[in-house]
């Protein structure tokens, strides 16, 4: 998994939005019902740096997408598109869409084979109030990658032409099968709902046979939803033997519901542990990605007793707990 850099350059950001907005020679005509990708007219500005130089957005790496999420995924939609349609272009199959609980936005387009670098771009064109009569065509934000170089950036319309938008919950990164890019509703014009096209395209001006758009003609529908509720389960879990005057310890693993890393810390663990009616102190837990560790010494005179032992892991607001019992040998 690759992630993708913000850029301050955003040249490009003009160039492909000049790409996302003029239709292909053989481009089908669009239903009237639906957003149009009609040719718009508008002036660039007289000197592009300048323009840049007001919108830069500070280039930073991203977290690949093994990391955490901060909210489970939930209320995904599969928009499937007819392949064999891209020539030239990374040929699109799907765009998954997905929101979190914080109205975090993900966009998965799925291609045939993506290559990186290569002469390629990924546009995500964003109808954010679902008005057609408004920004560019409906269009009013364009998430970017530049396959180029591997960078990507958020550019809104400002009533004539499209500027980069410095934005602080935009993400994206790319792996050989697609790109993933991520924003908060928030910076997208706290939508609730919008209408979205995509288009791969090879090199920076559309022409008959180097891009693919999905859908082909018109645009697909998204509304945000409530977030699934995360729930942990243990995957594994392994405890020492009980030994009177001996340390015992116990190792479980962390699975989320959401698919994602359970990344634990110390602060996320609770041990407990009574032998008898006696409770044991226990020592510092240890915390490492989806495992955590307790520990406790059990009294010299416990043996035959019954040890009764616990981990607990309370984590983005979902708790597991796992128990050991043991005669103490």
């Amino acid at each position: 998994m690759n992630t993708i850099q913000r850029t301050r350059r955003l040249w490009w950001v003009f160039v492909v939005a000049i790409a996302v907005l003029v239709p292909a020679a053989a481009a089908q005509a669009r239903p009237a019902q639906t957003t149009a990708r009609s040719a718009a007219v508008w002036s660039m500005p007289e000197s592009v740096s300048s323009v840049v130089t007001r919108t830069a957005v500070v280039s930073r790496p991203l977290r690949p997408i093994t990391v955490a999420r901060d909210a489970a995924n939930a209320n995904p939609a599969t928009y499937p598109d007819p392949t064999g349609d891209s020539a030239t272009a990374p040929d699109i199959t799907s765009v998954v869409v997905s929101n979190d609980a914080n109205n975090q936005i993900t966009f998965r387009v799925d291609v045939g084979k993506l290559v990186v670098p290569s002469d390629a771009r990924v546009v995500v064109a964003i109808d954010s109030d679902q008005n057609a009569s408004t920004g560019a065509s409906g269009t009013d934000y364009l998430l970017l990658a530049d396959l180029s170089n591997n960078t990507f950036g958020l550019a809104r319309w400002d009533g004539s032409t499209f500027v980069g938008a410095p934005s602080t919950t935009a993400t994206a990164s790319n792996d050989s099968t697609g790109i993933t890019f991520a924003v908060n509703a928030s910076e997208l014009g706290n939508t609730k709902g919008f209408n979205f096209w995509v288009r791969t395209l090879q090199g920076t001006t559309v022409a008959a046979g180097n891009h693919d758009d999905a859908p082909d003609s018109g645009s697909w529908n998204y509304q945000l939803g409530p977030a699934a509720s995360l729930t942990l389960s243990v995957e594994l879990s392994h405890a020492s033997s009980a030994k009177a005057g001996k340390p015992f310890v116990a190792v479980i693993t962390v699975a989320r519901s959401d698919s994602a890393l359970a990344d634990l810390s110390v602060d996320d663990v609770t041990c407990a542990a009574t032998v008898g009616s006696t409770r044991l102190a226990a020592g510092s837990p240890l915390a490492l990605g989806p495992a955590a560790t307790c520990g406790w010494r059990l009294p010299k005179k416990s043996k035959g007793k019954t040890l009764h032992a616990s981990i607990a892991i309370n984590l983005d607001g979902a708790t597991v707990t796992k128990t050991f019992t043991q005669r103490i040998k």
